[in-house]
């Protein structure tokens, strides 16, 4: 497994790359093979080849055109200045985040308020001082925008940068697949290039005696008689494996719509599930009346999307088994769901590539809505994640970044994904674990071309086959002691 930079020559980048070894500069694939992995910077001629290529052809042509890219953006919900501005705009505070893998490397912020939209942006000038990422709360959200903003973009690679208002509100202001490597910026993409470089196979190879686990949370809420929105809060403490989410109602934190589920992470799919299964039953305890309902899948109320977040450890972070995810998990999931409701989710929760690196090492998926709505989805889905990390090295990867493709998952629009996710299918039943977890895959495919959609209206303790205890009302102590 070779690493290759292809681009067109330059003397800046030449002094760049010779800093950093095991990466081999080309200036065509002509000698890529299918084992090679290959970054590109720039260069928008040369075809694709090779085991994984960072930043891909398609992919620069349309950040070269300014409209395409914001149609991009927009389609992932990601907040772009408007393009019809004649005067610069007046932000809080501005930031530049640089990326490597799918992952940041670097951020910079400045006080300086004013940006012109109409200018492309490579580098990070001497008014930006370097910050920790993820370090603050701001800083937490710019750095995860920045994220998403590449992967809508279908880069892995790239320089972001990013405006915040006087309101909190985040904006992309451009984003850069040729970043210029000058001061900082250099250092900290020569630092992550030698260390990508040395871990290459570890990075896209798996690994046979590292141990996965997958773990899970599970968003639910809770819908009264009357139909309304029933409080988390009311029956569950922030914390915990039965807790509350961190969303609250009109900043209030004592105010809590999501409750979740957070089981242990566990080494199959069938632990994991019976593990969820015991968590609702302490809820139906908890909850020991037929209302409120438990409610899953995509928003069961207006404004309140919720997921079913995919946890992973043992596994090598990459920006292609990111992009694994969204074909493997987050496509099959989402032709499944309700339309009704994943419209109303999409696209400010459940876009493609939502990762977030956990504590303890690993990360988390959040694209898929709460497919806790039903055990088998359940079973199926985690299935699904214990295939993909087993195998992720074998799996072939489709294109979901077709504009058409991508305006489909956006828009639930089944028909336009149903070839890619047959695709899919055919590609999982090559690997030795699908024939170990046939019976909980094929059903959520079933669906899929039956065009099947689960049922989000069903009380979790029904989905799950556990029994409503009601207990009778208490005495009051003065009617006891009569």
């Amino acid at each position: 497994m070779n690493l290759y930079w292809l681009y067109a020559k330059n003397p800046h980048v030449d002094r760049f790359l010779r800093k950093i070894p095991g990466i081999h500069a080309i200036k065509n694939t002509d000698r890529v093979t299918d084992e090679d992995i290959v970054i590109r910077y720039g260069e928008k001629v040369a075809p694709d080849r090779g085991f994984w290529v960072i930043n891909r052809k398609q992919a620069l042509l349309t950040l070269h055109d300014r409209s395409s890219y914001l149609a991009y953006l927009h389609m992932a919900g990601v907040k772009t200045p408007s393009t019809t501005r004649k005067k610069p705009i007046i932000w809080q505070r501005q930031y530049r985040v640089a990326l490597f893998n799918a992952q940041v490397i670097g951020c910079f912020r400045t006080e300086q308020r004013i940006a012109w939209f109409t200018k492309r942006i490579h580098q990070v000038t001497d008014v930006f001082e370097e910050i920790e990422p993820f370090g603050d709360e701001q800083g937490k959200r710019v750095c995860h925008y920045a994220m998403r903003a590449l992967h809508a973009l279908n880069l892995e690679m790239g320089l972001v940068s990013l405006g915040v208002t006087h309101h909190g509100k985040i904006g992309v202001i451009d984003v850069s697949a040729t970043p210029y490597f000058v001061g900082r910026l250099a250092t900290l993409y020569q630092q992550a290039l030698m260390d990508f470089s040395q871990n290459l196979q570890e990075l896209y190879l798996r690994n046979r005696e590292n141990k996965i686990l997958i773990g899970s949370d599970l968003e639910f809420m809770l819908k009264g008689k009357n139909k309304q929105m029933v409080l988390a809060s009311r029956y569950f403490l922030p914390n915990g494996e039965i807790g509350c989410d961190a969303r609250s109602l009109a900043g209030d934190k004592n105010k809590r719509p999501l409750a979740e589920l957070r089981p242990k992470a566990c080494d199959t799919p069938e632990e994991l599930c019976n593990a969820i299964e015991e968590l609702i039953r302490q809820v139906a305890r908890k909850i020991n009346r037929p209302y409120p309902l438990l409610l899953a899948g995509s928003a069961p109320f207006e404004r309140f999307g919720i997921g079913g977040h995919i946890h992973f450890s043992g596994i090598p972070f990459s920006g292609r088994f990111v992009h694994l995810l969204d074909l493997y998990l987050g496509l099959p999931l989402m032709l499944i769901e309700d339309p009704r409701t994943a419209r109303r989710r999409r696209p400010k929760y459940g876009y493609l590539g939502d990762i977030r690196f956990k504590e303890y090492g690993g990360f988390e998926y959040r694209t898929p809505a709460s497919f806790l709505v039903d055990p088998s989805i359940a079973l199926g889905t985690y299935a699904l994640a214990l295939t993909l990390a087993n195998h992720f090295d074998q799996m072939p990867y489709y294109d979901l970044h077709e504009r058409r493709l991508l305006a489909a998952f956006y828009n639930n629009d089944r028909e336009t994904l149903l070839d890619i996710a047959m695709a899919v299918y055919a590609s999982l039943k090559e690997t030795s674990t699908y024939r170990q977890y046939q019976d909980a895959i094929d059903p959520i495919f079933w669906m899929i071309e039956k065009d099947e959609v689960w049922d989000e209206e069903i009380d979790l303790r029904e989905a799950w086959g556990i029994e409503v205890m009601v207990l009778p009302p208490k005495r009051k102590a003065d009617k006891a002691r009569r």
